[in-house]
């Protein structure tokens, strides 16, 4: 359930003259529009860019995801796109940091190991500390990278039908992925040396590993409330619109 503030012109403008009483709904429509635009392009995104990041620069389709729209000319509503598109909707990614912490979002690489059968329904796909890249985050293409050298993998060995990603693969040519191994979640009791980590995918040359790229795991993944969307949304339309209103009632006398 979304959260709201009201705002009462009797309340925020208290010698108003009738002309500029008239004037109120009409600016009134005026000002939301304003007040929607702003927090969509400047207000709502500073906060993204500090909380959701690849790399160094937060993602456009990520900041792009806010919209906006006014009812009955004198209500503002704010929302998150809840579009699928080609892969997880945002509000399903945002929802959980921005207003309660709770399960995270199944990524699209976890999606894929699944259904390729590597993992089960319920299992997800974690980067592993050990995976090469020292404790950074995980670069988009290495998922596609991983992926495509499961598959190629399979090829060797006869298995099933392999993932469609070799084109986007190695693109970045940064590491190489020799033969990747996907061990089951479930320990068999075989499992030596690195493979003793458990469930995830593995790089290995000959009958040597490398090092683990991405661990398993049967407990769903948590994330933390990163910031109050709902406060920081009220709290801002507080200090911003009464202004806005303002402007707009004194634009639409010197108009008329």
């Amino acid at each position: 359930m979304g959260q709201y503030v009201k705002f009462e012109a009797k309340k925020l403008f208290k010698t108003l003259n009738v002309l500029e009483q008239s004037q109120l709904k009409y600016s009134g429509g005026r000002a939301l529009r304003k007040l929607g635009f702003e927090m969509k392009k400047n207000v709502i995104p500073r906060q993204m860019k500090a909380n959701f990041r690849i790399g160094e620069q937060a993602a456009p389709y990520t900041l792009n995801s806010i919209r906006y729209g006014i009812v009955d000319n004198n209500r503002l509503e704010l929302t998150v796109n809840e579009a699928e598109g080609k892969g997880n909707a945002p509000a399903k990614y945002l929802f959980p940091p921005m207003v309660s912490g709770g399960a995270a979002y199944t990524t699209r690489f976890t999606k894929a190991l699944r259904a390729q059968n590597y993992i089960n329904d319920g299992t997800w796909a974690i980067p592993s500390p050990k995976n090469g890249f020292k404790g950074k985050k995980t670069p988009a293409w290495f998922y596609a990278q991983t992926l495509a050298g499961l598959a190629r993998s399979n090829r060797k060995v006869g298995s099933s039908s392999p993932i469609g990603l070799a084109k986007r693969a190695n693109k970045k040519k940064t590491q190489s992925m020799s033969r990747l191994v996907s061990v089951p979640a479930e320990k068999t009791g075989k499992e030596k040396g690195v493979f003793a980590l458990g469930g995830g995918v593995y790089r290995v040359k000959g009958n040597t590993v490398q090092n683990q790229l991405f661990y398993y795991t049967t407990k769903e993944p948590k994330v933390p409330k990163t910031y109050d969307y709902y406060k920081l949304a009220t709290d801002e339309a507080k200090k911003i619109f009464p202004e806005m209103w303002l402007k707009e009632i004194k634009a639409a006398i010197d108009k008329g």
